[in-house]
């Protein structure tokens, strides 16, 4: 008997030392590039949760500068990145293997939470801009507007927005510039008008009020539109850009924005993420003076349904904690049937 008991104990710390000598204690979080903001807000997480995980638990996490999503989503494929921050709009077609990734479906990604609205931001040349409606960006026909390099994650969302108006992108000159060097590139005088989405004030659109003041306007949308924007993938929502929000701009503007998801690969254990969570929301007031970007964390009574579901990590957290959530009347819920 005293034997099949030792036999047991040790068969058990064998198992046990199976289980745990491969736990996965460094994590990489994709993100954008380095001077944008889904870069900034991510470094930020990364420390906070290594400053607090990693004396009981070992766990480490860092940001890597990307190209953003299109890389991201390729990253958490190839299992180079653990976590990544997504557009919605990607994060969906991913997930449901819809547009760019039809016949390429990605079953592995979860959403952790949300970051904040991914707001589109369609910058024009003042006197290009006759009404301050998003329209007006067909008086760059036939001239320079930077969307975006064909490869980035904007200017695929930049496209589905303007051809849902009738908007032709194809009738501009489309620059191969970063997001960052758009506005370089509309200080030069090169391109006329730019789409920089991000949670204002976005730096870049910061940039080219001030150093153009007077000269640019932030364009809006009409709830038509974005009815009209939102027949295949109703994502976006109107968003209100409250005047002097940038240099000169002396009213609201309503215009758009879809959701930014920090995403998880659904092999990470329940446990990282739920810690990962219970670490984020307990030490909200260090993380918003971290990065005031992140501000858009905060304690919810009801979460909206993300596009992409949720981890089960982040689902046992958020239920322990009396979260509720609600399913938005939206159709993109049509792609789980």
């Amino acid at each position: 008997m005293l034997k099949m008991t030792v036999k047991m104990v040790v068969s058990l710390l064998l198992l046990l030392s199976f289980l745990f000598a491969d736990e996965k204690k460094e994590f990489i979080f994709a993100t954008g590039y380095e001077n944008s903001s889904w870069f900034s807000a991510s470094d930020s997480l990364a420390k906070l949760l290594t400053e607090k995980l990693k004396p009981e638990y070992g766990y480490t996490f860092k940001a890597v500068p990307t190209t953003g999503s299109i890389e991201n989503i390729e990253l958490m494929r190839e299992k180079k990145a653990d976590f990544a921050t997504l557009q919605g709009l990607y994060a969906l077609m991913a997930s449901v293997g819809d547009g760019i990734y039809k016949n390429h479906k990605q079953t592995h990604i979860r959403t952790a939470f949300y970051l904040w609205p991914n707001v589109e931001n369609f910058t024009l040349r003042k006197d290009l801009a006759k009404t301050g409606n998003i329209l007006d960006v067909k008086n760059v026909y036939g001239k320079s507007f930077a969307l975006g390099p064909d490869d980035d994650d904007f200017r695929k969302s930049g496209e589905i927005i303007l051809s849902s108006l009738g908007i032709d992108y194809k009738k501009f000159f489309i620059p191969q510039v970063g997001y960052a060097q758009s506005a370089d590139s509309f200080l030069k005088g090169e391109a006329l008008g730019m789409n920089t989405p991000s949670y204002p004030p976005a730096f870049v659109v910061s940039k080219i009020f001030t150093q153009r003041a007077g000269q640019v306007e932030l364009l809006g949308f009409k709830e038509s539109q974005l009815k009209a924007i939102n027949t295949k993938y109703e994502l976006w929502k109107p968003f209100y850009v409250k005047s002097g929000t940038y240099e000169g701009q002396k009213k609201d503007i309503m215009t758009i924005s879809q959701p930014t998801l920090f995403v998880v690969s659904d092999e990470i254990s329940d446990k990282v993420v739920y810690l990962m969570l219970k670490t984020i929301y307990e030490n909200l007031e260090t993380l918003h003076k971290m990065n005031p970007e992140l501000k858009e964390i905060y304690h919810k009574k009801i979460i909206e349904v993300p596009p992409v579901n949720f981890h089960k990590g982040s689902m046992k957290y958020y239920k322990e904690n009396g979260v509720k959530f609600r399913f938005p009347d939206a159709s993109v819920y049509k792609f789980f049937g």
